[in-house]
């Protein structure tokens, strides 16, 4: 499919339908080419369960992938734990490839800043660095 025509992102959809029934316990969320998966974690005395439970639903990702000739760029996958900022959470070793994977504190979700703690802080940061570089603009144009 030549880049840029008007079916190529409708046939995208349509080969990437079949994506979240991929996996067990992850859920997804698909705009475009953005996949972002989710689930939630039961923290307890063992963090290895998750750890490796997730590993597992990671690996059928990775195997759902190759099956259907994708390929990921590890490089910008990243991982967040959202928590309130009083509970320590342990950091689970997440693979993919056997690429660990990143964990962030902050991450872009198509133009909104979240942050681990789901503070609105990192995003109003942000809105107001735009909205000075714009006020500079319209006060030298006026």
């Amino acid at each position: 499919m030549p880049q840029g025509s008007i079916l190529g992102p409708f046939l995208f959809l349509i080969y990437i339908n079949d994506l979240p029934y991929a996996f067990d316990h992850l859920e997804v969320i698909i705009y475009a080419d953005d996949t972002t998966l989710f689930t939630s974690l039961h923290y307890t005395d063992s963090h290895s369960n998750d750890a490796s439970s997730l590993n597992d639903q990671l690996f059928s990702v990775s195997k759902w992938l190759k099956y259907n000739k994708l390929s990921l760029n590890v490089a910008k996958t990243e991982a967040i734990i959202f928590h309130t900022p009083q509970r320590r959470v342990c950091i689970p070793n997440l693979y993919i490839d056997d690429v660990k994977i990143d964990f962030v504190n902050e991450f872009n979700f198509f133009g909104l800043i979240i942050d681990r703690h789901l503070n609105w802080k990192p995003h109003v940061n942000m809105i107001s660095k735009k909205l000075s570089k714009a006020i500079v603009i319209f006060s030298k144009i006026l």
